[in-house]
């Protein structure tokens, strides 16, 4: 199994809303509404052209996009991001998730120069709760709907 991570290109665009609009990852995203192809083609367009300050990632395995992290910025200033992650549905629980969410926070720190990554996990969401947890994420606050957790250099 050979992987690889890259910056989305806009090839991409079909997969990404593809993952994005899954029941299953809406059901724990903020917004559970799907996203209409034209919002996704403008937000798409626009992070295209932010890509080396706000970065999608694209996980390959043996040449398939398997899965996409990001990186949005939360504070200019003090150099916060937020990661997301999305696995395809046939390749979960193969541990690609915590490299990919590895990966993707080693870049923000190393190439970003990232004060703090932060995670916003639906409170029911175990199993990302858990990702996140044993990828050296702390908790950091628990809300009535998400529980937030972080990481720093």
């Amino acid at each position: 199994m050979i992987h690889s991570i890259r910056l989305a290109q806009a090839s991409d665009i079909l997969i990404l809303r593809e993952w994005r609009n899954l029941p299953e990852v809406r059901m724990v995203s903020r917004n559970t509404q799907a996203v209409s192809k034209s919002d996704h083609e403008i937000w798409f367009r626009k992070r295209l052209i932010s890509i080396e300050e706000e970065p999608i990632f694209i996980l390959t395995v043996d040449n398939q996009r398997v899965g996409m992290s990001r990186l949005d910025v939360v504070d200019e200033v003090n150099l916060i991001y937020e990661v997301s992650i999305v696995i395809g549905p046939e390749h979960r629980s193969k541990g690609l998730a915590k490299l990919l969410i590895m990966e993707t926070c080693d870049f923000g720190f190393d190439k970003l120069k990232a004060q703090e990554i932060q995670s916003y996990v639906k409170e029911n969401n175990k199993i990302s709760a858990q990702l996140f947890e044993h990828s050296g994420f702390k908790l950091i606050q628990n809300d009535i709907n998400f529980v937030k957790y972080s990481i720093f250099p």
